[in-house]
């Protein structure tokens, strides 16, 4: 052996278990508001309300997201025509922003748009559907 196999650099083991452990974490975790808050509550009478008044609107999904700094935004996705997604998107801010407290921000998706969309939205997650 010319002595190169010796000098192999080895994985180095993680010196604290519990840094390796958060960096694996979700950068944010999504899940179905609670009906009984409040808030919530609001923010949903808010958005019904304006979509039954809203012959485009097929479906809304409510969603909620909480990130790393427990910063908490609304995923609101809507099923309407492509061309009425910005309209409609403004329209739902304007109703239920004022209702907005805790949660700082709404986010608008349209159905169907992304992949994470389609696997976030679930039967717990409608508000509405036509």
């Amino acid at each position: 052996g010319t002595g190169e196999e010796s000098r192999e650099k080895k994985p180095e083991p993680i010196q604290n278990a519990s840094k390796g452990a958060s960096a694996q974490k979700p950068q944010m975790m999504l899940g179905v508001p609670k009906p009984d808050n409040p808030e919530v509550k609001a923010v949903v009478d808010a958005i019904v309300a304006y979509a039954k008044t809203e012959a485009d609107i097929k479906r809304i999904d409510l969603l909620l997201k909480v990130d790393l700094q427990q910063k908490k935004s609304f995923v609101c996705v809507v099923d309407c025509s492509k061309d009425q997604t910005a309209r409609i998107g403004a329209a739902i801010e304007k109703v239920a922003g004022p209702k907005m407290k805790e949660v700082e921000k709404l986010e608008f998706f349209l159905y169907g748009s992304a992949e994470f969309v389609n696997n976030m939205v679930s039967n717990r997650s409608i508000i509405y559907q036509k």
